[in-house]
């Protein structure tokens, strides 16, 4: 399988109304406490956590930060 297979395999989440509020709540929360991800990243958890989905990264010290949000783990050969 090559790289571009894998990708097209992946399902593409939509933001949508609920991933936005979820994103605004969690832009929210974290840059109350100081613990800010950027808006980007506040989006794409957003819309993880709204699909209960598991997000894959090698950007952790980010995304660790934001309560419900299940994190896979990347692994290079």
């Amino acid at each position: 399988m090559t790289v571009g297979e894998l990708i097209a395999a992946l399902p593409c989440l939509p933001l949508d109304d609920a991933g936005a509020d979820s994103a605004a709540e969690i832009r929210r929360a974290l840059e109350g406490a100081g613990m800010g991800i950027g808006m980007a990243d506040s989006l794409i958890a957003g819309i993880v956590v709204v699909n209960k989905g598991v997000l894959l990264t090698r950007n952790r010290r980010h995304f660790e930060r934001v309560p419900g949000l299940s994190l896979g783990r990347l692994e290079s050969n």
